[in-house]
């Protein structure tokens, strides 16, 4: 059971498709027309403007509900009830809401699965005995965090796990005896488990509620992965980490062994993106290359700032240009043309493809009875034969 209707999912996601072959030419008007008709989609969905608007204004309401209940009660509850109390009143909102106005990632129902998430967790947190490590904390947290996950499949509260996660990595691996020594090898092993699990489980049929969670998992875990192989990364971390600070960040140990990483690291991502034709490991390991040479210049500049800009600029462009005429010919799987996400990957989706054929009988194609020469004009006071 899941907030979400995951039926209108899949009809949303079928039509969406659909939308696509027909802008490219392979289904009809009419054809589209039926499958929407067959495949119907009942959420309530806004533009991108309006859904930021409603979840701030949303954010101010709730907020200044629970100011509200805060003010009144604070002498009969604590805190943590309060909080609790709120997040039960916040729940039910939710829910009448999603129940009555089919709300889909609309603003509002995003601002209402993120503070009911918030409120719960900040409110058992708060019951949890005094002196705990801050891993502790988070990880007690984490269970709350991803059951609303699971649930809601909201983006923002899919992040809000990530960062506990992450917290509770760092911070318990800190408290070892040589934690801060290791603490770039636990990121970068985390980062790339996690970026394998999110592989793993990515674009497979039975997960549809949940595909925009594990996307957003894979683009966070390839950042982990690169900013903990980052030698300008690692040596300020670690800087901040120290007792005493001394004016310049020290050395640090192995720093040979960054230097490498850092640019080993985006181009071995660079090379698996472009064996898997993957777009966030490419745009990801492109990143990674540009911060990689940011912090070669950093450390050992040739030129001043003004002179690296304007250089980087003049070469980045000269790139773009010849990369945009060599692919204005399809070579290797890869075109400068737009594909819109990939939506061929789709065309081997058995469940949509069989969808398709039977809510568009005549999908458009070639047939050697196509002839020409049979036809009379039936209107506008036509009567020759062509």
């Amino acid at each position: 059971m899941k907030a979400y209707n995951e039926t209108w999912l899949r009809n949303r996601q079928i039509v969406r498709q659909s939308e696509r072959w027909q802008r490219r030419g392979l289904l009809s008007a009419e054809q589209l027309g039926r499958i929407r008709t067959e495949h119907p989609v009942g959420f309530r969905q806004t533009n991108g403007f309006v859904e930021i608007g409603l979840f701030v204004f949303t954010m101010v309401a709730v907020s200044g509900l629970f100011f509200l209940l805060v003010s009144l009660f604070d002498p009969l509850l604590n805190i943590n009830m309060l909080s609790l109390a709120t997040g039960l009143i916040v729940t039910v909102l939710l829910h009448v809401l999603l129940r009555e106005k089919h709300f889909y990632r609309s603003g509002i129902d995003n601002a209402l699965v993120l503070v009911t998430t918030g409120l719960v967790a900040a409110g058992l947190g708060g019951l949890l005995p005094d002196g705990l490590p801050t891993w502790a904390i988070c990880l007690a947290t984490l269970p709350i965090l991803l059951t609303s996950v699971w649930y809601y499949g909201d983006l923002l509260v899919t992040f809000a796990a990530f960062a506990a996660f992450c917290t509770a990595v760092v911070d318990f691996t800190l408290e070892l005896p040589a934690g801060q020594a290791i603490l770039p090898f636990v990121g970068m092993a985390a980062g790339g488990g996690l970026y394998a699990l999110a592989r793993h489980y990515d674009n497979r049929p039975g997960l549809l509620y949940w595909e925009d969670d594990f996307t957003l998992l894979e683009w966070l875990a390839l950042a982990l992965l690169i900013l903990s192989s980052n030698y300008f990364v690692v040596r300020t971390v670690n800087f901040w980490l120290l007792d005493t600070r001394s004016p310049e960040p020290p050395e640090i140990a192995l720093g040979w062994l960054f230097w490498l990483l850092t640019f080993l690291i985006p181009a071995g991502l660079l090379v698996l993106g472009l064996r898997k034709r993957d777009r966030p490991l490419l745009i990801m390991s492109f990143l990674g290359l540009a911060g990689a040479l940011s912090a070669l210049r950093y450390y050992h500049p040739l030129f001043s700032l003004e002179t690296y800009v304007a250089l980087n600029g003049f070469l980045l462009i000269l790139l773009a240009g010849f990369i945009i005429r060599f692919l204005k010919t399809p070579r290797h799987g890869f075109t400068d043309q737009p594909d819109e996400e990939s939506p061929d990957d789709l065309l081997f989706a058995p469940e949509t493809l069989t969808v398709v054929q039977s809510a568009a009988p005549g999908l458009s194609h070639n047939t050697d009875e196509l002839r020409f020469g049979e036809g009379d004009f039936g209107g506008g006071g036509a009567g020759e034969k062509y």
